[in-house]
């Protein structure tokens, strides 16, 4: 993963981790840092669960909000298409 965020530096490409552990190398080294809650090791035997319930909603609200930012702009770029195809 270290590769992966020195690659995207080159490339100038954003990165953003998803992660529980604030003390790890990859906190540090990518551009944006969503900090999970650890509740794995809380002892009530939901922590798995937990943390899956926490990754599926961060990952879903990110793609909500950048369908959101770009909506029209897809939605325009379809209905050329769909005119072009069609024939008319």
């Amino acid at each position: 993963m270290k590769d992966v965020c020195r690659f995207s530096k080159r490339k100038k490409s954003p990165s953003v981790l998803l992660s529980a552990d604030k003390d790890t190398a990859m906190s540090k080294a990518c551009d944006i840092w969503i900090h999970i809650p650890d509740r794995e090791n809380s002892g009530d035997n939901i922590g798995t669960f937990y943390s899956q319930v926490c990754f599926d909603y961060i990952l879903n609200l990110i793609s909500c909000l950048i369908y959101a930012a770009t909506y029209t702009k897809n939605h325009n770029h379809k209905i050329e298409i769909d005119r072009q195809t069609s024939g008319k």
